[in-house]
């Protein structure tokens, strides 16, 4: 198969959410760089249970800007993925979500 025939594998999960990031933890003396929020990825994964979501994914915004995206779904038949919503029985994750998450189906930057 070649590359234009390639089949898009679609991610569903929560994106660590840079904007909601930048305002929800207050920027320290040292988060120099614009990307600062990207320092923050690190810490809030850790606060999140390995087994609250499937993988770690890497999708792409329409502009074609990556995302860190918590995989709780995947595969070719976007569609079927949008027939549910994004949702999860995990506490920490759910908590989470409402302050630095956004939930949402992406295109992968893997296949």
């Amino acid at each position: 198969m070649s590359d234009t025939e390639r089949r898009q594998l679609y991610i569903k999960g929560y994106q660590l959410d840079d904007e909601k990031i930048r305002n929800f933890v207050r920027r320290q003396p040292d988060d120099l760089e614009p990307d600062w929020p990207m320092n923050w990825h690190q810490a809030i994964i850790n606060h999140i249970p390995r087994d609250a979501f499937l993988e770690f994914g890497v999708g792409l915004k329409p502009n074609g800007d990556p995302v860190t995206v918590l995989v709780l779904d995947k595969g070719y038949d976007r569609e079927r993925l949008e027939q549910e919503p994004v949702t999860t029985e995990d506490e920490a994750l759910a908590r989470l979500a409402d302050f630095v998450l956004t939930p949402g189906i992406w295109p992968s930057l893997w296949s």
